[in-house]
């Protein structure tokens, strides 16, 4: 064999049998895996998006006056969860399944939800009917790190 198509080969073995790799695309994974891989990619994009909207709001000339801090709480929250959606990502991916961390994940996103994204529409477009949900926001992302804290003590487990 040429040392190219070993080259090639070993690439295309490390792909498939990586923990963290896109070999789940593949179908090789379960269904924890493309959770975790969900996950992972919407608090990435959560996070970026709480960078973008922070530059924004302190060049919008709406916001001149100052920005709502419930706003500036709703940004820094985003952030912080957004980084939380992939720590249980890297969870899942690294020890394996566990419904402590799905639900966890599950928690994580309702919270940015319920939370983050309400006082956005509430702030940007003064649509007020989802208020009283803000605080379930809340709830549940406290719910998520108690969630993550059990899953990390007991231990991935089969879903089965």
């Amino acid at each position: 064999m040429t040392d190219r198509r070993q080259l090639a080969l070993r690439a295309n073995i490390a792909l498939q049998t990586g923990p963290v790799g896109p070999a789940f695309f593949y179908g090789q994974y379960t269904m924890h895996s493309r959770l975790a891989a969900l996950f992972f990619s919407i608090g990435a994009l959560a996070a970026g998006l709480a960078v973008a909207l922070s530059a924004w709001l302190a060049h919008a000339p709406r916001f001149a006056g100052g920005v709502p801090p419930m706003v500036l709480t709703a940004v820094q929250q985003q952030g912080f969860h957004a980084l939380g959606l992939m720590v249980v990502a890297l969870a899942l991916w690294s020890r394996g399944p566990s419904r402590w961390w799905l639900l966890a994940g599950m928690l994580m996103l309702a919270g940015l939800l319920l939370f983050s994204l309400n006082i956005y529409v509430r702030s940007f477009w003064q649509w007020d009917a989802w208020r009283a949900l803000v605080p379930w926001g809340g709830t549940s992302w406290i719910a998520a790190w108690l969630c993550l804290a059990i899953g990390a003590w007991r231990g991935p487990r089969a879903l089965g």
